[in-house]
């Protein structure tokens, strides 16, 4: 007869830890940090997340020891869309549309069509080309 052993097992579930590089020198910072917590609201309400203002090659020393006390289990970093500019500047983002649409070597009627398919490319397309957070210092 096989002996059997018995253990106790103790588990937990807690949300995981996320911290959000932003882009310090975003002249829409407010309207970024709004997506951002509007994002991190769906997993867990937001709790145990943390937002970090960074230009991408330091951080400000304050807040990396606060990133180091948080220990996150995840570093992201928040690259702004099309869609972030059609929130913050509906104009801007309405000239920058159609000036890609005259630039299309087409008539007006099939330049319409394009628009749809094009709205869809920027709501996806960064606006801004960032560093990369891999090598981020201290500073």
């Amino acid at each position: 007869m096989d002996a059997s052993e018995f253990r106790t097992v103790f588990t937990g579930v807690r949300p995981a830890r996320i911290a959000v590089l932003v882009d310090q020198d975003d002249s829409d910072w407010q309207d970024t940090c709004r997506r951002v917590i509007e994002y991190l609201s769906s997993i867990w309400g937001g709790k145990n997340s943390l937002i970090i203002p960074t230009n991408w090659s330091q951080i400000d020393e304050r807040d990396w020891q606060l990133l180091e006390a948080f220990d996150p289990d995840y570093i992201c970093d928040y690259h702004k869309t099309g869609l972030d500019l059609k929130i913050t500047s509906p104009q801007r983002y309405e000239d920058l549309l159609q000036s890609k649409l005259n630039a299309l070597p087409c008539d007006d009627s099939s330049r319409e069509l394009y628009r749809e398919s094009l709205d869809e490319d920027f709501f996806r397309s960064p606006f801004k080309t960032l560093g990369s957070p891999q090598n981020l210092a201290c500073n």
